[in-house]
């Protein structure tokens, strides 16, 4: 069944990230469910949206990829790196070992003010 959850994300290079941050969990990151799913089936989608409450400005794109969870590297440095230019919370958070999960953009769909 699909698993839909809010994401803070990075873009570069057709690939997006996402943070598996310090946040309380019940469990620990790696058995957390969306990390389960996506060991267990890999192709995910992404919806970002950008709302106005002038209707004509909204505007949508779904990424559709592979993702899988990177640990520890250069890669991964580069992936909090980035998520850490983009959101200042992750700034003092301690996540500078978490793994992270990477999303290689295949396609798009865009609609809305975007497309």
């Amino acid at each position: 069944r699909p698993h839909v959850v809010p994401v803070c994300f990075a873009y570069a290079e057709c690939v997006v990230y996402v943070a598996l941050d310090a946040k309380p969990k019940r469990v620990p990151v790696r058995e957390l469910r969306r990390v389960r799913n996506l060991i267990a089936n890999p192709n995910v989608q992404l919806l970002v949206d950008v709302w106005d409450e002038d209707w004509t400005r909204l505007a949508y794109l779904q990424l559709r990829g592979v993702a899988s969870v990177i640990e520890a590297g250069p890669e991964q440095a580069k992936a909090i790196s980035q998520l850490r230019a983009r959101y200042a919370q992750y700034l003092a958070m301690p996540i500078d070992d978490a793994p992270v999960i990477r999303i290689a953009v295949a396609s798009y769909v865009a609609w809305g003010a975007v497309a």
